[in-house]
C-alpha cells in the first residue's frame, strides 16, 4: 500500500474504532452486526486489501460452520491491516534510505576513482590539474560550473571541438584508447 492507502486505511479504522465503541456503549451493537453492514462496509475496501479481507472472511466462515465474521472481527482485521501496512511502509522506507546511501557512497568512490585517474593522467601528460580549460579557473574541467551547466549538446560539440576524450575529458587521445 502506498502512503494515500495507508492513511484511508487509518481514517477508515479510526472511524470503526469509533462507532463499534458508541454503539457498544448504547448496548446496540447485535442490531447493527449484520452481514448487510458488513458487505456495506467491505464494498470500500480495494486491491490488497479486499483480496485480503476476502482470504480471511473465507477461512473466518470455513472454522465457524458457514457463519461470518462480526463488526468487532472487521474492527480487528483492519487493525492488523493498518499495523502490516505501517510496518511493510517504515521498512520500505528503511531500504530506500539504505539503498540512496549505498548508490551515494558507490558514487562517491566512483568519483574518487575517476578524479584520481584522471589526476594521474593529467601528470603523466605534464598538465596543470589546477586551471579549467574552459573557464580558467582553479579546477578541472569536470568540475568547471560553466561546463555543468551547458546543455549536453553544447558541452558534446565543446568536448568533439576541443578534441577532448569524452570518457576522462583530457585531450591527447580518443575515448576508446582511454
Amino acid at each position: 500500500m502506498d502512503l494515500h492507502e495507508t492513511q484511508n486505511l487509518a481514517n477508515l479504522t479510526h472511524d470503526l474504532v469509533n462507532c463499534v465503541s458508541v454503539i457498544r456503549g448504547l448496548g446496540q451493537l447485535k442490531e447493527v452486526d449484520t452481514d448487510d453492514a458488513m458487505c456495506h462496509i467491505a464494498e470500500r475496501f480495494e486491491g490488497k486489501l479486499r483480496d485480503e479481507y476476502n482470504a480471511q472472511v473465507y477461512a473466518y466462515a470455513k472454522n465457524h460452520c458457514g457463519a461470518f465474521p462480526g463488526v468487532e472481527w472487521l474492527q480487528s482485521f483492519l487493525q492488523d491491516m493498518l499495523t502490516r501496512s505501517q510496518t511493510t511502509a517504515k521498512l520500505q522506507k528503511k531500504d530506500m534510505m539504505s539503498e540512496g546511501q549505498n548508490k551515494a557512497a558507490a558514487s562517491s568512490s566512483s568519483q574518487k576513482k575517476k578524479q584520481i585517474s584522471l589526476t594521474m593522467a593529467t601528470k603523466e601528460e605534464g598538465r596543470n590539474t589546477d586551471t579549467c580549460p574552459l573557464c580558467e579557473d582553479a579546477h578541472s574541467l569536470h568540475e568547471c560550473r560553466a561546463f555543468l551547466g551547458m546543455l549536453v549538446k553544447a558541452r558534446s560539440t565543446y568536448i568533439r571541438d576541443e578534441r577532448r576524450c569524452y570518457a576522462c575529458l583530457q585531450q591527447g587521445h580518443r575515448m576508446s584508447e582511454c
